[in-house]
Parts: structure tokens; sequence; C-alpha cells
């Protein structure tokens, strides 16, 4: 009976949790939440095959699961695209797990792995129910959702390939199990955390420099179209300006003295006025 409730109370926890995950995805992705009733029956069944799956040691077919879980909900749920779906899915799966190697280190180093290993399920319930919390706090955060909108805009203008993300994905894997397999060892523990926390600082640094250099060859490429542009009128302008200086010059033949003076006032008027940078024409195309 005992055992029943403590699986019930984890299964209740983590429905809640992927409550929070689902808020946090709107939040971020500013799209409504389209409500079915067969979603009342798919997320608890869903939610007790994941909590069987870790309590029984599969964590990492139960983190595959995860993530397909949530590409094909976010599909149903939010109408997102197969490639929004994908980055939702790594966002969300990628915060959830810092915090889970987060509260991983924090108990190695509280000594609270005893706890752990005598009461499994309750230990993960609460685990569950401080992912929680600091998922909930994080979608309550103008200044952190404004970062991930930022860092989603950035993965979608990048369409990061699926076998980048996959690479991602296995090393964080093999880093959790690497925790959970040295649980009783803090300076392993720590160091993997510390390994975790600045591979996902890389993995930002590296999308934000690509996105730099990808928004700088666009803007080169619309600056090369300009000065194509640019250098098309400034050629069709000389014809105009060269024909207009003919036939002005032309009427200045058969005009009288008072005319030609005119004429020729008007002339260097108009050269004054309508002055071009003539070198732009040497202007590399490449910039």
């Amino acid at each position: 009976m005992i055992n029943f409730l403590e699986t019930l109370l984890c299964i209740i926890t983590t429905i809640i949790l992927q409550i929070v995950e689902l808020y946090l995805i709107r939040k971020i992705s500013n799209k409504k939440l389209i409500w079915k009733n067969k979603y009342l029956i798919i997320i608890p069944v869903y939610v007790t095959i994941q909590v069987e799956l870790n309590i029984r040691g599969f964590q990492g077919i139960g983190t595959i699961a995860t993530i397909i879980y949530f590409y094909i909900m976010l599909q149903s749920m939010f109408k997102c695209t197969k490639e929004e779906s994908q980055n939702y899915s790594i966002i969300i799966w990628t915060l959830a797990l810092l915090i889970d190697l987060l509260i991983m280190t924090v108990g190695t180093l509280f000594n609270l792995m005893k706890f752990y290993e005598l009461n499994t399920k309750l230990y993960k319930s609460v685990a569950s129910i401080i992912m929680t919390v600091l998922l909930f706090l994080a979608a309550l955060s103008q200044t952190f959702i404004k970062y991930l909108q930022k860092l989603y805009k950035k993965m979608e203008k990048l369409n990061i390939p699926i076998r980048h993300i996959f690479l991602i994905m296995v090393v964080f894997l093999i880093i959790g199990a690497t925790c959970a397999h040295f649980l009783y060892n803090k300076i392993i523990i720590i160091i993997l955390f510390a390994l975790g926390v600045a591979f996902l600082i890389t993995v930002i640094l590296f999308i934000s420099m690509n996105y730099k250099i990808l928004t700088l060859k666009i803007t080169n490429e619309i600056l090369e179209k300009n000065n194509e542009v640019n250098q098309k009128a400034i050629y069709q302008f000389r014809i105009l300006k060269h024909n207009l200086e003919s036939q002005l010059m032309g009427v200045k033949t058969v005009a009288n003295k008072k005319a030609k003076a005119l004429l020729d006032n008007l002339i260097k008027e108009y050269n004054e006025s309508f002055y071009i940078k003539h070198d732009i024409n040497s202007m590399p195309l490449g910039i």
C-alpha cells in the first residue's frame, strides 16, 4: 500500500511538472494552448510510463521518450511546426536536465543519497516538486523568458541540423548517466555539474556566434545588391545627364547672347546641384 501511494505521489508530481513545462513553453512561444479532452488520458498515461521507466533505471529511454512526446504534443497543443516543436522540446529538456543535475549535486553535497536509497520514489517526488517550482519561477521571470525567446529565434534562424542536436543530447545524457553512477563521489559530481554548465554555455556561445555570422552574411548580401542597383542607377543617370547637357549645348548654338548666358548658368547650376561620387564603381562587390 505504501509503495502504491509513493508511486501515485511520484505520478502526480510529474504531471504537475509537465503542466508547468507546458506553461513555460506557452510563455516562450506566445502561442495559445489548444486544449482537448483526450489530453486528460494521454498525459497521465505517458507520465505513468515515464515514472516507471525512471524508477526501473531506464532513464536513457525515458529521456528519448520525453523529447519525442513533447515533439508530438507541441504540434497538437500549440499548433507548432516541426522545427518549432524540435527547438522548444530541446530547450525545455535541457533546462530540466540542468536542474536535475543541480538537485543531484546538492543531494550529494548534503549526503542525501542514503535517503534516496531508502525512499527512491519519495526522493524523486521531492525532486520533481523542486524542479516544478524552479521552472515556474523561470516562467514568471520576464528577463529569463526574453532571453529564451532570443535564444529560440537564433536557433530558428540557424536551422540547426538534427545531427548536432542529437550530439548535444548524447553529451548531456552521458553527463547525467555518469552523475547517477557516482552519486556518492562529491568531487566527481561537482566536476560533472561544472562540465554540464560549461558545455551548455559553449553551445549557447556557439549558437550566438553562428547567428552573428549568418546575420553578417545576410547584411553583406543586401549591401552588395544595393551596390549593384546604385551602380546601374548612376550609369543611367550619367547617360541622362550627358544627353540633357548635349541638348542644351545644341540649343545654345542657335540662341542669342542673353539666352546663351542663361543656358551657361543653367548648365553650371545643373552640374553643381547633381553631384555624384564617380568612384563608387570602384567599390568591391564583396564586403
